[in-house]
C-alpha cells in the first residue's frame, strides 16, 4: 500500500504520463528565422519542437476528467496542454496563412490552441445573417473547420468558444438586442431566448455540419478537446452594473429573485423573520413583499441610504449580511441552472468534449457553481495589465506598474492569482494568461507562470495571444508573435511544462471555504493564503467538499494567511524553484533545467550545477537538457537568454500617482521594427556548468541562444558582432553562417567568434 507521503507526491493516477518525443535540435533543414524583424511568424527558437507533438491530434480518444482532477485520454494517457490563444481577426484568414501560423505555433511545441472571439459580427454571426435559415457565415466557418484540420494534422489540439463577442440582434427575437453588448452580459445566464439561441448555435456550430477537412463534425472530433459556454459573462462578473440592463432583463431578473425567494421562504412573514437582524430590525423593506415580487434586487454593496423611509422615520429595510448572502445563493442557483441546461443540450448534440464556463471565479459562490455543474474551471492571469482613464477605454495614454513579479506584494503574482481559480477535483486551465508589454518584466513573468503553473501540476496553460496578420509586426499589450521577450522563451517554457523538468509539488494543501464563507458579501480571500502556492500544491475546497487523497492539510484562509510569512526567500518543497524576493530573481534549480530570471548581476548567481553571471540588469537566462539527461552529462542542450524589447517610436514616461498604483505610462505604441537594444560589449554574460565555463556572450541587453547538438553547436544572437566562446571546443573553431539560402562558407576562426551578420544562425564545430 502507498503511504501518505507517497500520495503526495502524486503517484496515483488514473492512467500513464504522457511522454513527450524529444525535439529536433539540429537547424540546418528547417532553417528558423528568430528575429521577428525578418520574418511574419518568427519562430521561438531554433530548435524544432514540432517533433514533440504527436500527430494526428485525437488518436489518443476524446478526452475526460479523471477521478484525481485531472484530465486524461481515452487510452490512459494524461492531458496537459501547452497552448496559444488565436482570437478574432487572426482566426479568419486565408488557408495559406493558417498553414504557416500552425507550421510556427507547432514549432515553438504547442500541443493546443484556443479559437476566441469567433463569434462577432466580423466573424461566424454576421448582423445581416440574423433571422437566416443558415445563421453561421460560411466562409468564415471554413477558416474554423481549416484550422481545426492544420491544428489535428500536426498534433495540435483545440479549444473552442462560444459565447464570446456576439451580438445578438432584433431579427433574432431578441428585445432591446442593440442595448445588451456584446455577450449580452449578464442577460445571456437567465434570459430563456438568449439561452435558446446559444443552445442553437452550438448545435449548428458543434454538431449539425461535418468538417470537410476533417469528415468529422467539430463536437464529435476528438482533438476538439475542451469547449467553453460563456467567456467572463454572469451575474456576479457584472453585479454592479446590473442596472443598465434594459428592459424587459432587468424586470425578468427582480422576478426570478423574488421567486428564488418565495421558493426559499414561501410567504413574506417568513421571509422577513429570516431577515431580522438581532436588534429586531428586518432587512425587508416595509414596502417590499413576495407576494406582489416587490423584493429589490439593491443588494451587494448597497448602503442603508438604498433603503429609506419615505416618511422620515426609522427605515424599515436595510441591507445585511443574510440578505446579501441570499441574493449570492440564488445568482448561484440561476448560474447553475444555466450550465445545467447548456450541458445537457451539448451532450444531446453529440459533444465529448470537457465543458467550462468563465464567470467570476474570484467569487467562491460563482466559482461553486462551475466546479458543481461543468467539467474544469477556466481562469486568466495578466501581469501589469495595461490601466486606462475612465472613458478612454483602449486608447493611449494606458498606465502599468512596471514591477517584477518576483517582488510582488499586491497578490498580483502567479500562484496568488491563478490559484483563486483552483478547486480541489477539477482541472484548472489558465484559457489566458500572459505578462502583458510594455512592462520591463515581461520575461521574467513568462518564466514565474512556467515554474509555478509547474510546481502546482495544472492541466492547461493558454498563452494570450498569437497574432496572425503578417502586415503587424509591432509589439502589442497581448500579442506575443513579434515581441522577443514573450516568444523568444515560450517554446522552451513549453517543453519545460510538458516533460515535466520541474517536479509538482510533494504536498498538497487545501483551503476550506465553509459554505457561509461562500456566500460571504465580501468572500474575496486575502493575497497572503494564496502565497502557500509558492511551497506546496493548493487547492480550495468549498463548502462541505471531502479533501481529496494527496492533500493531507486543511487550512482556513486566515491560517494560510498567517502562515505565510512576511515576504522574503520561498522555497518549493521540492526544493527546484527558489523565490528571492529581496533580491527579486527566481531561481530554478532542477536536473534538467537550471535557469534565473528577474534581477541578474555580474556575480555569479548559483545553481547547484551551473553558475549564470549577467552582463544585462533584467532578464531571463536558462539552461534545459533536450535529451532527458541532468545537464552536466547532456549532450543536447539549449541556452536562452532575453532582456527587453521596444517598439520603434515607442513613447513612455511616468506621471504622479499614489503608491502601489500606475505610474509608468504608454503614450505611443511605436512600430516595426523591433528595437531589442542588444549590442556587443566587453562584459560578457558567463554560463558555466558543473564547475567549468560553457560559453560567455560578450553581449548587453538583447536576445541569444546557444544550442549543443552533439558535437555541433549553433549560435544566433540579435547583435551582430557580439562575440561567443565555447571554451569546451578549444581555441581554433569551424564556423558555417546559414541564411534563408542555406549554409555559407565555412571559415576556421580562434575564439571568440564574432556573430556574423546577416545570417539565421552559426554552427559551430572544433577546429
Amino acid at each position: 500500500m502507498l503511504s501518505v507521503s507517497l500520495l503526495g507526491v502524486g503517484l496515483l493516477s488514473l492512467g500513464r504520463l504522457d511522454e513527450v518525443p524529444r525535439p529536433a535540435i539540429a537547424p540546418e533543414t528547417s532553417l528558423p528565422v528568430l528575429d521577428p524583424n525578418q520574418a511574419p511568424f518568427p519562430d521561438s527558437a531554433l530548435v524544432d519542437f514540432s517533433a514533440t507533438l504527436d500527430p494526428p491530434a485525437g488518436k489518443h480518444g476524446f478526452l475526460f476528467v479523471g477521478t484525481d482532477g485531472h484530465f486524461y485520454f481515452e487510452d490512459g494517457t494524461r492531458g496537459r496542454f501547452w497552448g496559444i490563444n488565436v482570437a478574432k481577426d487572426s482566426a479568419f484568414v486565408p488557408h495559406e496563412t493558417i498553414e504557416q501560423a500552425a507550421d510556427v505555433i507547432a514549432r515553438a511545441g504547442f500541443n493546443l490552441v484556443r479559437l476566441h472571439h469567433i463569434d462577432g459580427v466580423e466573424g461566424l454571426l454576421p448582423a445581416e445573417r440574423a433571422g437566416a435559415a443558415e445563421r453561421i457565415d460560411p466562409e468564415k466557418l471554413d477558416a474554423i473547420f481549416y484550422w481545426v484540420h492544420a491544428l489535428k494534422a500536426r498534433g495540435i489540439h483545440a479549444y473552442l468558444d462560444l459565447l464570446d463577442f456576439r451580438t445578438f440582434q432584433e431579427a433574432e427575437g431578441v428585445p432591446q438586442a442593440a442595448a445588451l453588448g456584446r455577450g449580452a452580459k449578464p442577460a445571456a445566464v437567465f434570459n430563456e431566448r438568449l439561452i435558446e439561441l446559444q443552445i442553437e448555435y452550438a448545435r449548428s456550430l458543434l454538431a449539425d455540419r461535418v468538417n470537410p477537412y476533417t469528415n468529422l463534425p467539430l463536437g464529435r472530433d476528438p482533438a476538439v478537446v475542451m469547449v467553453e459556454l460563456c467567456d467572463e459573462n454572469g451575474l456576479f462578473a457584472r453585479m454592479r452594473k446590473w442596472g443598465e440592463m434594459p428592459a424587459p432583463y432587468l424586470a425578468e431578473l427582480q422576478a426570478r429573485w423574488n421567486f428564488w425567494l418565495r421558493s426559499r421562504y414561501g410567504n413574506t412573514e417568513t421571509l422577513r423573520q429570516a431577515w431580522q437582524e438581532p436588534d429586531g430590525r428586518s432587512a425587508l423593506g416595509f414596502d417590499e413583499r413576495l407576494e406582489d415580487a416587490s423584493v429589490r434586487l439593491t443588494g451587494v454593496g448597497s448602503r442603508d441610504a438604498d433603503f429609506p423611509s419615505p416618511t422620515g422615520a426609522p427605515r424599515v429595510g436595510m441591507m445585511t449580511s443574510t440578505r446579501q448572502a441570499d441574493l449570492y445563493r440564488c445568482c448561484q442557483s440561476l448560474h447553475r441552472d444555466y450550465f445545467a441546461e447548456m450541458k445537457r443540450a451539448l451532450r444531446a448534440a453529440g459533444v465529448r468534449a470537457p465543458i467550462t464556463a468563465v464567470t467570476d471565479w474570484e467569487v467562491p459562490a460563482d466559482l461553486g457553481a462551475v466546479a458543481e455543474e461543468l467539467d474544469f474551471i477556466g481562469c486568466n492571469w495578466y501581469y501589469d495589465h495595461p490601466i486606462f482613464s475612465a472613458g478612454r477605454e483602449w486608447r493611449v495614454p494606458s498606465f502599468y506598474t512596471n514591477t517584477n513579479p518576483i517582488a510582488d506584494e499586491v497578490g498580483q503574482d502567479f500562484a496568488s492569482s491563478a490559484l483563486r481559480a483552483a478547486v480541489a477535483g477539477k482541472p484548472l486551465v489558465l484559457r489566458e494568461w500572459g505578462a502583458c508589454w510594455p512592462s520591463k518584466f515581461r520575461g521574467v513573468g513568462l518564466l514565474e507562470a512556467t515554474a509555478y503553473a509547474s510546481l502546482q501540476d495544472l492541466d492547461a496553460m493558454i498563452m494570450f495571444t498569437y497574432n496572425t496578420n503578417p502586415d503587424v509586426r509591432r509589439m502589442e499589450y497581448f500579442d506575443v508573435s513579434s515581441d522577443p521577450v514573450r516568444w523568444g522563451p515560450a517554446a522552451l517554457a513549453g517543453y519545460v511544462f510538458r516533460t515535466r523538468a520541474l517536479d509538482a509539488a510533494r504536498a498538497g494543501v487545501v483551503l476550506r471555504r465553509p459554505e457561509e464563507e461562500c456566500f460571504a458579501p465580501d468572500a474575496r480571500a486575502p493575497a497572503a493564503a494564496f502565497r502557500l502556492g509558492w511551497t506546496n500544491r493548493l487547492r480550495q475546497l468549498l463548502g462541505g467538499a471531502t479533501p481529496p487523497l494527496g492533500y493531507e492539510r486543511v487550512l482556513s484562509l486566515t491560517e494560510a494567511a498567517a502562515g505565510a510569512g512576511d515576504l522574503g526567500a520561498y522555497a518549493a518543497d521540492t526544493g527546484q524553484i527558489k523565490r528571492l524576493v529581496d533580491e527579486e530573481r527566481l531561481v530554478l534549480d532542477a536536473p534538467r533545467l537550471q535557469a534565473v530570471a528577474g534581477a541578474l548581476t555580474r556575480q555569479p548567481m548559483a545553481t547547484s550545477a551551473m553558475a549564470f553571471g549577467s552582463a544585462s540588469p533584467i532578464g531571463v537566462i536558462a539552461a534545459l537538457s533536450l535529451d532527458d539527461k541532468p545537464l552536466g552529462s547532456s549532450e543536447a542542450l539549449l541556452v536562452k537568454m532575453v532582456t527587453v524589447a521596444a517598439n520603434t517610436g515607442e513613447q513612455k514616461g511616468t506621471r504622479p500617482a499614489p503608491p502601489g498604483s500606475p505610474q509608468f505610462k504608454l503614450d505611443a505604441f511605436g512600430d516595426a521594427p523591433v528595437l531589442t537594444h542588444g549590442e556587443p560589449t566587453d562584459q560578457p554574460t558567463t554560463v558555466d556548468l558543473a564547475g567549468s565555463p560553457l560559453l560567455s556572450v560578450y553581449q548587453q541587453n538583447g536576445a541569444w541562444e546557444v544550442v549543443r547538438a552533439g558535437n555541433a553547436w549553433y549560435l544566433w544572437s540579435d547583435a551582430p558582432g557580439a562575440r561567443f566562446s565555447l571554451p569546451r571546443l578549444g581555441g581554433q573553431v569551424k564556423v558555417t553562417p546559414f541564411t534563408a539560402d542555406g549554409a555559407g562558407e565555412t571559415h576556421p576562426v580562434a575564439q571568440p567568434i564574432g556573430y556574423p551578420k546577416g545570417c539565421l544562425f552559426a554552427r559551430v564545430t572544433a577546429g
